[in-house]
């Protein structure tokens, strides 16, 4: 958005001075709405949902990273387009 409103858009002023409002706004308020989110569940992350086991973790990130190489290539059919910026857009978000 900074370098939107660089180029002189009026709509990226808007979005930025909305999401800093909207920070605010949270950070005022969230003392009065705690009660309501519910409990902390603590950091939750892939590792501590599989229970530290470090083989079964790399093989399903080797999973899900397999899983957008293959997304991109069935999106690359879909297009038809010549260029190779479908495979690099894929392994990197595979990385």
């Amino acid at each position: 958005m900074a370098i939107s409103l660089g180029e002189g858009s009026l709509d990226a002023l808007i979005g930025i001075v909305g999401g800093l409002t909207g920070g605010l706004v949270y950070t005022l308020w969230l003392p009065s709405f705690k009660s309501i989110l519910g409990p902390n569940l603590g950091s939750i992350s892939l590792n501590s949902l599989l229970g530290a086991n470090q083989m079964l973790f790399f093989l399903v990130l080797f999973i899900i990273g397999g899983l957008f190489i293959g997304v991109s290539f069935w999106l690359h059919k879909m297009d038809r387009a010549k260029d190779f910026k479908w495979l690099i857009s894929g392994i990197g978000l595979a990385i």
